[in-house]
Protein backbone atom coordinates (compact mmCIF):
# COMPACT_ATOMS: atom_id res chain seq x y z
CA UNK A 1 0.00 0.00 0.00
CA UNK A 2 1.49 3.35 -1.07
CA UNK A 3 1.26 6.27 1.31
CA UNK A 4 0.17 9.85 0.52
CA UNK A 5 0.78 12.59 3.08
CA UNK A 6 -1.43 15.62 2.45
CA UNK A 7 -0.67 18.78 4.39
CA UNK A 8 -3.51 20.42 6.30
CA UNK A 9 -4.28 22.89 3.52
CA UNK A 10 -5.02 20.03 1.13
CA UNK A 11 -7.05 18.12 3.73
CA UNK A 12 -9.18 21.21 4.40
CA UNK A 13 -9.64 21.89 0.67
CA UNK A 14 -10.71 18.29 0.22
CA UNK A 15 -13.30 18.12 3.00
CA UNK A 16 -14.61 21.70 2.68
CA UNK A 17 -14.38 22.53 -1.02
CA UNK A 18 -14.15 19.19 -2.90
CA UNK A 19 -10.71 20.27 -4.18
CA UNK A 20 -9.19 18.76 -6.25
CA UNK A 21 -12.02 16.18 -6.21
CA UNK A 22 -14.73 15.17 -3.78
CA UNK A 23 -13.72 13.00 -0.81
CA UNK A 24 -15.80 10.15 -2.22
CA UNK A 25 -14.01 10.37 -5.56
CA UNK A 26 -10.62 10.49 -3.88
CA UNK A 27 -11.54 7.50 -1.74
CA UNK A 28 -12.42 5.46 -4.81
CA UNK A 29 -9.16 6.45 -6.48
CA UNK A 30 -7.07 5.62 -3.43
CA UNK A 31 -8.64 2.17 -3.18
CA UNK A 32 -8.28 1.48 -6.89
CA UNK A 33 -4.63 2.55 -6.98
CA UNK A 34 -3.74 1.01 -3.60
CA UNK A 35 -2.89 4.24 -1.79
CA UNK A 36 -3.66 5.36 1.76
CA UNK A 37 -3.63 8.83 3.24
CA UNK A 38 -1.24 9.48 6.12
CA UNK A 39 -2.60 11.37 9.11
CA UNK A 40 -0.20 12.93 11.58
CA UNK A 41 -0.65 14.91 14.76
CA UNK A 42 0.04 18.13 12.83
CA UNK A 43 -2.07 17.76 9.71
CA UNK A 44 -5.11 16.52 11.65
CA UNK A 45 -4.74 19.11 14.40
CA UNK A 46 -4.74 21.90 11.82
CA UNK A 47 -8.03 20.61 10.40
CA UNK A 48 -9.66 21.44 13.74
CA UNK A 49 -11.82 24.57 13.93
CA UNK A 50 -11.54 25.33 17.63
CA UNK A 51 -14.61 27.62 17.68
CA UNK A 52 -16.76 25.30 15.58
CA UNK A 53 -16.72 21.80 17.00
CA UNK A 54 -19.65 20.52 14.89
CA UNK A 55 -17.72 21.47 11.72
CA UNK A 56 -14.62 19.86 13.19
CA UNK A 57 -16.54 16.63 13.79
CA UNK A 58 -17.91 16.70 10.24
CA UNK A 59 -14.44 17.15 8.75
CA UNK A 60 -12.98 14.36 10.83
CA UNK A 61 -15.82 12.00 9.98
CA UNK A 62 -15.19 12.59 6.28
CA UNK A 63 -11.47 11.92 6.70
CA UNK A 64 -12.15 8.82 8.77
CA UNK A 65 -14.04 7.25 5.87
CA UNK A 66 -11.01 7.47 3.56
CA UNK A 67 -8.28 4.80 3.43
CA UNK A 68 -5.66 5.98 5.90
CA UNK A 69 -2.93 5.23 8.38
CA UNK A 70 -1.17 7.33 11.04
CA UNK A 71 2.43 8.43 11.51
CA UNK A 72 4.01 9.42 14.81
CA UNK A 73 4.84 13.05 15.55
CA UNK A 74 8.38 14.30 14.74
CA UNK A 75 9.69 14.18 18.35
CA UNK A 76 8.72 10.51 18.60
CA UNK A 77 9.91 9.81 15.07
CA UNK A 78 13.28 11.33 15.92
CA UNK A 79 13.61 9.21 19.05
CA UNK A 80 12.72 6.03 17.17
CA UNK A 81 15.36 6.84 14.56
CA UNK A 82 18.07 7.67 17.07
CA UNK A 83 17.31 4.64 19.24
CA UNK A 84 17.78 2.38 16.23
CA UNK A 85 20.89 4.32 15.17
CA UNK A 86 22.51 4.00 18.59
CA UNK A 87 21.84 0.26 18.66
CA UNK A 88 23.30 -0.19 15.17
CA UNK A 89 26.34 1.96 15.94
CA UNK A 90 27.11 0.21 19.21
CA UNK A 91 26.73 -3.29 17.76
CA UNK A 92 28.47 -2.54 14.47
CA UNK A 93 25.37 -3.40 12.48
CA UNK A 94 23.73 -1.48 9.67
CA UNK A 95 21.00 1.06 10.27
CA UNK A 96 17.60 -0.47 9.60
CA UNK A 97 14.45 1.45 8.66
CA UNK A 98 12.08 2.08 11.54
CA UNK A 99 8.31 1.65 11.41
CA UNK A 100 6.81 5.07 12.27
CA UNK A 101 3.20 4.07 11.67
CA UNK A 102 0.59 3.42 14.35
CA UNK A 103 -2.98 2.18 14.27
CA UNK A 104 -4.75 5.19 15.81
CA UNK A 105 -4.39 8.97 15.77
CA UNK A 106 -4.05 9.41 19.53
CA UNK A 107 -0.97 7.16 19.39
CA UNK A 108 0.84 9.68 17.16
CA UNK A 109 1.81 11.75 20.20
CA UNK A 110 2.21 9.02 22.83
CA UNK A 111 5.82 8.05 23.49
CA UNK A 112 6.66 4.33 23.58
CA UNK A 113 6.13 2.97 27.05
CA UNK A 114 3.58 5.62 28.02
CA UNK A 115 -0.09 4.71 28.47
CA UNK A 116 -2.35 5.70 25.61
CA UNK A 117 -4.13 9.03 26.06
CA UNK A 118 -7.15 8.35 28.28
CA UNK A 119 -6.62 4.66 27.38
CA UNK A 120 -8.83 5.20 24.34
CA UNK A 121 -10.16 1.91 22.98
CA UNK A 122 -9.37 1.01 19.40
CA UNK A 123 -13.05 1.32 18.50
CA UNK A 124 -13.06 5.12 18.97
CA UNK A 125 -13.55 6.94 15.65
CA UNK A 126 -11.12 9.67 14.65
CA UNK A 127 -13.39 12.49 15.76
CA UNK A 128 -13.67 11.05 19.27
CA UNK A 129 -9.90 10.86 19.54
CA UNK A 130 -9.32 14.44 18.39
CA UNK A 131 -12.19 16.37 19.98
CA UNK A 132 -11.21 15.76 23.64
CA UNK A 133 -7.84 17.34 22.92
CA UNK A 134 -9.43 20.22 21.00
CA UNK A 135 -11.82 20.90 23.88
CA UNK A 136 -9.43 20.48 26.81
CA UNK A 137 -6.31 21.97 25.23
CA UNK A 138 -7.41 24.06 22.23
CA UNK A 139 -4.16 26.03 21.98
CA UNK A 140 -2.45 22.85 20.80
CA UNK A 141 -4.50 23.15 17.62
CA UNK A 142 -3.76 26.84 17.02
CA UNK A 143 -0.84 28.48 15.29
CA UNK A 144 -0.30 31.11 17.96
CA UNK A 145 1.75 34.27 17.31
CA UNK A 146 3.99 33.59 20.29
CA UNK A 147 5.02 30.24 18.82
CA UNK A 148 6.05 31.92 15.58
CA UNK A 149 7.87 34.63 17.56
CA UNK A 150 9.94 32.08 19.50
CA UNK A 151 10.77 30.25 16.29
CA UNK A 152 11.79 33.50 14.62
CA UNK A 153 14.17 34.22 17.51
CA UNK A 154 15.81 30.82 17.05
CA UNK A 155 16.12 31.40 13.30
CA UNK A 156 17.57 34.88 13.85
CA UNK A 157 20.23 33.45 16.16
CA UNK A 158 21.19 30.85 13.58
CA UNK A 159 21.33 33.53 10.89
CA UNK A 160 23.91 35.46 12.89
CA UNK A 161 26.55 33.03 11.63
CA UNK A 162 27.50 32.06 8.10
CA UNK A 163 26.11 29.04 6.30
CA UNK A 164 29.46 27.17 6.51
CA UNK A 165 29.37 27.63 10.29
CA UNK A 166 25.78 26.38 10.48
CA UNK A 167 26.88 23.33 8.47
CA UNK A 168 30.05 22.71 10.42
CA UNK A 169 30.97 19.40 11.99
CA UNK A 170 30.72 21.00 15.44
CA UNK A 171 27.19 22.26 14.83
CA UNK A 172 26.08 18.89 13.48
CA UNK A 173 27.58 17.12 16.48
CA UNK A 174 25.80 19.54 18.78
CA UNK A 175 22.49 18.75 17.09
CA UNK A 176 23.09 15.03 17.53
CA UNK A 177 23.91 15.55 21.20
CA UNK A 178 20.70 17.53 21.76
CA UNK A 179 18.66 14.81 20.04
CA UNK A 180 20.22 12.12 22.23
CA UNK A 181 19.50 14.09 25.40
CA UNK A 182 15.90 14.81 24.38
CA UNK A 183 15.38 11.13 23.62
CA UNK A 184 17.06 10.01 26.85
CA UNK A 185 19.68 8.12 24.89
CA UNK A 186 23.40 8.13 25.37
CA UNK A 187 26.61 7.42 23.54
CA UNK A 188 29.90 7.43 25.49
CA UNK A 189 31.39 10.91 25.30
CA UNK A 190 34.58 9.44 23.82
CA UNK A 191 32.54 8.08 20.91
CA UNK A 192 30.10 10.95 20.37
CA UNK A 193 32.15 12.60 17.62
CA UNK A 194 32.48 9.28 15.80
CA UNK A 195 28.75 8.60 16.19
CA UNK A 196 27.84 12.03 14.82
CA UNK A 197 30.15 11.46 11.85
CA UNK A 198 28.55 8.03 11.31
CA UNK A 199 25.13 9.73 11.13
CA UNK A 200 26.40 12.54 8.90
CA UNK A 201 28.13 10.22 6.43
CA UNK A 202 24.92 8.42 5.43
CA UNK A 203 21.57 10.26 4.97
CA UNK A 204 19.68 6.98 5.36
CA UNK A 205 20.64 7.02 9.05
CA UNK A 206 17.98 8.96 10.98
CA UNK A 207 16.47 9.95 7.61
CA UNK A 208 13.54 11.98 8.93
CA UNK A 209 15.78 14.00 11.22
CA UNK A 210 18.31 14.49 8.42
CA UNK A 211 15.85 15.84 5.84
CA UNK A 212 14.14 18.02 8.47
CA UNK A 213 17.50 19.43 9.62
CA UNK A 214 18.61 20.08 6.05
CA UNK A 215 15.33 21.83 5.22
CA UNK A 216 15.79 24.04 8.30
CA UNK A 217 19.30 24.94 7.12
CA UNK A 218 17.90 25.82 3.70
CA UNK A 219 15.35 28.07 5.41
CA UNK A 220 18.01 29.78 7.52
CA UNK A 221 20.14 30.41 4.43
CA UNK A 222 17.29 32.40 2.85
CA UNK A 223 17.72 35.42 5.13
CA UNK A 224 14.93 37.37 3.44
CA UNK A 225 12.27 34.80 4.37
CA UNK A 226 10.63 35.53 7.70
CA UNK A 227 8.77 33.03 9.87
CA UNK A 228 5.04 32.73 9.30
CA UNK A 229 2.50 31.36 11.77
CA UNK A 230 2.08 27.99 10.09
CA UNK A 231 5.78 27.33 9.57
CA UNK A 232 6.28 25.13 12.63
CA UNK A 233 3.70 22.47 11.64
CA UNK A 234 4.63 22.89 7.96
CA UNK A 235 8.27 22.10 8.76
CA UNK A 236 7.20 19.16 10.89
CA UNK A 237 5.55 17.56 7.84
CA UNK A 238 8.96 17.35 6.14
CA UNK A 239 10.28 14.80 8.64
CA UNK A 240 7.72 12.31 7.26
CA UNK A 241 9.09 12.48 3.71
CA UNK A 242 11.39 9.41 3.86
CA UNK A 243 8.48 7.24 5.02
CA UNK A 244 5.84 8.14 2.43
CA UNK A 245 5.53 7.76 -1.32
CA UNK A 246 4.23 11.29 -1.89
CA UNK A 247 3.82 14.42 0.18
CA UNK A 248 2.19 17.79 -0.45
CA UNK A 249 3.56 20.99 1.05
CA UNK A 250 2.86 24.67 0.56
CA UNK A 251 5.02 26.45 -2.01
CA UNK A 252 7.71 27.74 0.39
CA UNK A 253 8.11 24.51 2.31
CA UNK A 254 8.03 22.45 -0.87
CA UNK A 255 10.97 24.48 -2.17
CA UNK A 256 12.97 24.03 1.03
CA UNK A 257 12.07 20.35 1.14
CA UNK A 258 13.16 19.71 -2.45
CA UNK A 259 16.38 21.63 -1.92
CA UNK A 260 17.07 19.57 1.20
CA UNK A 261 16.32 16.32 -0.63
CA UNK A 262 18.61 17.24 -3.51
CA UNK A 263 21.39 18.20 -1.07
CA UNK A 264 21.14 14.78 0.58
CA UNK A 265 21.04 13.11 -2.83
CA UNK A 266 24.53 14.47 -3.42
CA UNK A 267 25.62 12.05 -0.68
CA UNK A 268 23.44 9.16 -1.79
CA UNK A 269 22.36 9.27 -5.47
CA UNK A 270 19.81 6.51 -4.85
CA UNK A 271 17.58 8.80 -2.78
CA UNK A 272 14.30 9.67 -4.49
CA UNK A 273 12.96 12.08 -1.85
CA UNK A 274 12.82 15.09 -4.18
CA UNK A 275 10.58 13.24 -6.64
CA UNK A 276 7.95 12.66 -3.96
CA UNK A 277 7.27 16.34 -3.16
CA UNK A 278 4.18 17.97 -4.70
CA UNK A 279 2.80 21.51 -4.44
CA UNK A 280 -0.77 20.31 -3.82
CA UNK A 281 -3.10 17.32 -4.12
CA UNK A 282 -4.02 18.28 -7.68
CA UNK A 283 -0.39 18.03 -8.76
CA UNK A 284 -0.14 14.60 -7.17
CA UNK A 285 -3.32 13.48 -8.98
CA UNK A 286 -1.79 14.49 -12.29
CA UNK A 287 1.28 12.38 -11.57
CA UNK A 288 -0.43 9.02 -11.06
Amino acid sequence: MKKLYLDSRDLIDLVSHDVPVSPAALGRLLEAEHWALVYSFANICEVVVVNDLPETRRRLQVLDRLPHTHIVAPPILRCKEFRQAVDAFETGGSAQPIDPFVAHWHQTYVYPGQPDYQKMPASYPLADQVLPLAICNPDVCRNLPQHASLFQQAVNEDRMVTDPVRRSRERFEGGVKVALVNCRLSVPSTRLTKFAKWIRDDPTRCPGWRVFTEAYLQFCANVGDQVERGDIPDLSHIACLPYVDAITLDRRMAEYCRAAALKLKEQDPSLTHADRVFKNAGAWLQSI
